[in-house]
């Protein structure tokens, strides 16, 4: 069976400067980022108990550094030594650091960066899409 081919012609032909594609990603992406760990700073309101809160696992989400974003990946990262426990991602294998405590502390109340993360993105979608078409948000 031949195969036909057939140029097709662009209505309006606009040039794009691959920097500002970049530029453009590379900021899209930081604000994700900052939006995600915005979120995560969130404590929901403490249970009675004898646990005084210090504020170093929202303060770890927003400290200097947390942040790495390029065009191409996103980093957010909590220093905080026992975040994963009370934010980490949903349990993959069941055998990950910080999975079942991640459960526990869902129950009570805090967020899981898995469920930030993905619901964030839908207000993203559309930003990274115009800039790979070069048209800045």
């Amino acid at each position: 069976m031949p195969l036909g081919l057939q140029a097709i012609r662009p209505k309006r032909f606009e040039l794009i400067d691959p920097r500002a594609v970049v530029t453009d990603l590379e900021k899209t992406n930081r604000q994700y980022a900052l939006d995600v760990g915005k979120q995560m700073a969130y404590y929901p309101p403490q249970r009675p108990t004898r646990y005084k809160r210090t504020g170093n696992y929202g303060r770890g989400w927003t400290a200097p550094g947390a942040v790495r974003a390029s065009a191409t990946e996103v980093t957010l990262v909590n220093r905080v030594g026992y975040s994963v426990y009370v934010g980490g991602p949903w349990p993959q294998s069941g055998h990950d650091k910080g999975e079942r405590q991640t459960k526990v502390m869902h129950g009570k109340g805090w967020k899981s960066i898995s469920d930030v993360a993905r619901d964030t993105k839908k207000n993203y979608v559309q930003l990274v899409n115009k800039a790979v078409r070069g048209r800045p948000g």
